[in-house]
């Protein structure tokens, strides 16, 4: 396959140096330019297949650079790039033609995932259309990994809930992937030809979020210098995904009720109704009810968003996909840093079974990139130095203590595990409260009865309890 030619223009050195590095490991041929360049003769002379453009340049506007790059080529393929949580200027190269954006600093890991995303698209629409559904059923998951039933299981979900026209409400821990499901559910949908606009909400929280959400006319308010169409509106026809919905203040929470009830939307400022058509995603790392009880979500803004849901499984419910998962990173970030797959012993793979991983998948790609950086091919990866990775605790030193675990099998393993961790918890928790079971349960957060049953467990005592 032909290398695809990437354009980026940037005012930051530094940022231009990684793009260059990260875009050559990734395959990609990419040329560079500080903003100064005349952009429609960069674009004959090097013919891009796509370009990576900052809008907030020191000598020539970046909407006014876009505008003359798809003057010159209509078809181009613009991922803009813009100050993080700043989205006025977003918007406008949205309408003008650009097809996706991201915030700065972006990840090496979120700039390649968005490079991919676009050129999967361009080939899909290279595609004879009698072949495109083949492609799109092979490719549905590409940024999902994971063969355990739990995760074959939101597999089902995502194909079930693609189809539908219905809002969806997308549920789990933090790090276990909720915009990546968002993203799936977008392109298997009918509206995957039209934008995906994803809105952080927590990002969000601090600037004038009915703003940028519902758009404003000019004059509206102190520093509206012209008029703003606002993220829902950019995504008209397409699918809206946003993540932490929690954070949205109650009034703009309501706004959005009514938004949603009447599929049309007033901007900040404006005397008259604009009709909408967004199918909207929402995510939440917390649970949802708890969140109505809080005051931390409208009971009706949930009901309407929640007509369809997805439960996303922690990690540690996915025990068969790490070790799986673990080497799909080591395979795209050995070939990213130009490294061999690292060697793991027995004992660290059993570790990284075992581990519960509260950062769930995003901690993992973490540790794996920290492993491959201070790689040496002459070294085994041992339990010793993933601990280093791991920061565990002292509650994990039992494993070299008791060498007797990690010669069992590992369910077998897995369960003494946990009981010694109970059993140390339990005996700690207890005493530091003088055996007081009310107080111990408020402390631990759980409730008296598994406090009590956890304590018989592993002592065989109830009467000291008050």
């Amino acid at each position: 396959m032909k290398k695809k030619k990437i354009l980026v223009i940037d005012d930051e050195e530094s940022l231009l140096t990684m793009f260059r590095d990260l875009l050559a490991y990734s395959g990609y041929y990419c040329r560079t330019s500080l903003g100064d360049d005349d952009e429609v003769q960069l674009i004959r002379d090097y013919e891009p297949d796509a370009v990576i453009l900052d809008l907030k340049l020191p000598r020539k506007s970046g909407i006014e650079i876009l505008k003359n790059i798809l003057n010159e080529r209509r078809d181009l393929k613009v991922m803009v790039l813009t100050g993080y949580g700043s989205y006025t200027s977003v918007m406008e190269a949205l309408s003008i033609g650009a097809i996706d954006f991201a915030t700065k600093p972006i990840t090496p890991e979120e700039l390649k995932d968005r490079i991919d995303r676009i050129f999967w698209n361009i080939d899909l629409t290279k595609t004879p259309i009698k072949q495109r559904q083949d492609i799109r059923l092979t490719s549905e998951f590409m940024n999902l990994v994971g063969k355990s039933t739990v995760m074959n299981h939101v597999y089902h979900q995502i194909r079930r809930v693609s189809k539908s026209p219905a809002n969806v409400m997308i549920c789990g821990e933090t790090g276990t992937g909720k915009e990546l499901i968002a993203k799936a559910i977008h392109q298997q949908s009918d509206r995957a030809s039209q934008p995906f606009i994803p809105i952080d909400c927590l990002t969000c929280a601090d600037t004038l979020l009915e703003s940028e959400l519902f758009g404003h006319e000019k004059g509206a308010f102190t520093g509206a210098n012209k008029h703003h169409i606002g993220l829902l509106k950019s995504a008209h026809g397409g699918t809206v995904f946003l993540d932490e919905l929690t954070k949205l203040d109650i009034n703009t929470q309501a706004k959005l009720l009514r938004t949603i009830e009447d599929r049309k939307l007033r901007p900040v400022g404006a005397l008259s109704y604009i009709p909408i058509d967004v199918r909207i995603l929402s995510a939440t790392n917390i649970n949802p009810e708890y969140a109505i009880e809080k005051n931390l979500l409208l009971p009706d803004l949930y009901y309407r968003l929640n007509v369809l849901s997805i439960s996303i499984p922690p990690l540690r419910d996915r025990e068969n996909d790490i070790i799986f998962l673990s080497q799909h990173f080591f395979e795209q970030l050995a070939a990213d840093y130009k490294k061999e797959i690292p060697e793991f012993t027995q004992d660290a793979k059993q570790l990284m079974q075992i581990y519960e991983w509260p950062g769930n998948v995003r901690q993992l790609r973490n540790v794996c990139e920290q492993v491959i950086v201070h790689y040496d091919k002459d070294t085994k990866i041992t339990a010793e130095i993933l601990r280093g990775y791991l920061n565990l605790k002292p509650t994990y030193d039992f494993l070299h203590k008791n060498d007797d675990i990690l010669s069992l099998p590992y369910k077998e393993a897995k369960n003494k595990f946990i009981n010694k961790f109970e059993q140390k918890y339990i005996e700690d928790l207890i005493i530091r409260h003088n055996y007081n079971y009310s107080t111990a349960a408020k402390d631990a957060e759980v409730s008296r009865t598994t406090i009590h049953r956890l304590f018989n467990d592993h002592h065989g005592l109830s009467s000291r309890f008050n």
